[in-house]
């Protein structure tokens, strides 16, 4: 049975034969190739089950042939006829298991080239996607290509009409029309000139009024440090004039605790407490006078400040209202300016925390 079963085989081999024929008489579609690679590996797997039927078989006749000499081995009475049977019969055993080894052999050798030859179908296979990809890609770039063409020759298409038209239209203007043509051109180009000086003379008064601005902020600067600076010194005046009068204070009451009977005998010493005491009221008055002056000062100098700030705002104001054409072209705010400003501005800050420490 199971020689009918490999007897059965050929033709998947006689079709894979006609397939390999055909292609080395004709380049293979991408179908074709996969056809065969189908074919290839189908007839692998039906030669691996020959194979494996023809182990079967070559095990079955070395059981025989076992079999067999076991029987001539027992059976030593045998006549001479029926030893020569049983041992034509062992030899012909034997050349069928020799048969089978060949047929095993062939066999193998047929799988062996069947898998080089599908290994190498798989090769041609990839090969000609890579083909086939790289096909596509070109006919899409010519696609690409052709498309930009098109565009391209409708645009000159377009302008060519459009110039077509105008030259239409030119020719058929009167004289009288082309100079009131050529009047209207001359209109536009006056106005333009006129436009251009306007916008160099907006371009002056800008950069004018940013250097006027500029110098204002300067000087408010320069007269706000001066004013911090004087009454930064002022308060620092008044505090040693608030501890000189600590002081005085301070030797009276030592005098003053001193024997009652003592001062009243020592006549100086009592003139010297009187004295201290009015140099005390002189200093005290001074001090407060000195108060009431820094605490004036102050409201100046935070009345310059918010001038200041009104200036600082309208330069920026002046500076957001310069266009944006105009503003590249000279004034910017200067860092020195910017310096200024914040230095005038933490002088204000420290002369007030001052204020609220000492007042």
């Amino acid at each position: 049975m199971q020689q009918e079963q490999l007897q059965q085989t050929p033709p998947l081999g006689e079709e894979l034969k006609e397939t390999n024929q055909t292609t080395e008489t004709q380049q293979l579609t991408p179908e074709e190739i996969i056809k065969a690679k189908n074919l290839l590996e189908i007839q692998l797997q039906q030669e691996k089950i020959n194979s494996l039927a023809l182990e079967t078989q070559k095990a079955n006749l070395e059981h025989d042939l076992t079999q067999k000499q076991e029987e001539l081995e027992n059976n030593q009475k045998l006549s001479q006829q029926e030893k020569q049977e049983l041992q034509k019969e062992i030899n012909q055993q034997t050349d069928k298991i020799r048969s089978k080894e060949n047929e095993i052999f062939t066999q193998d050798q047929k799988i062996n080239q069947l898998e080089t030859d599908l290994h190498q179908e798989k090769k041609i296979n990839t090969e000609k996607e890579k083909q086939i990809n790289e096909l596509i890609n070109q006919i899409n770039e010519q696609n690409q290509m052709t498309e930009q063409l098109q565009n391209q020759l409708q645009e000159q298409k377009t302008l060519i009409e459009t110039k077509n038209k105008e030259l239409i239209n030119n020719q058929a203007l009167s004289e009288q029309e082309k100079q009131a043509l050529q009047q209207e051109i001359n209109q536009l180009t006056t106005n333009f000139q006129q436009k251009e000086k306007e916008y160099q003379a907006t371009i002056y008064q800008k950069d004018q009024e940013i250097t006027h601005l500029n110098q204002i902020i300067n000087e408010q600067a320069n007269e706000i440090n001066r004013l911090s600076e004087e009454l930064e010194q002022q308060i620092d005046k008044w505090v040693k004039q608030g501890l000189h009068i600590e002081a005085l204070e301070g030797t009276i009451k030592a005098l003053e605790n001193a024997s009652s009977r003592y001062i009243e005998e020592n006549a100086e010493l009592r003139h010297e407490i009187n004295k201290l005491k009015e140099q005390i009221k002189d200093e005290q008055k001074a001090h407060e006078a000195t108060k009431v002056k820094l605490k004036e000062e102050e409201n100046k100098l935070i009345e310059k400040t918010k001038k200041f700030d009104e200036l600082d705002e309208n330069f920026k104001n002046q500076k957001i209202t310069y266009s944006a054409a105009i503003q590249p072209l000279k004034t910017v705010f200067k860092e020195d300016v910017r310096q200024r400003i914040r230095g005038a501005k933490e002088n204000v800050e420290k002369v007030t925390s001052w204020f609220k420490k000492w007042f």
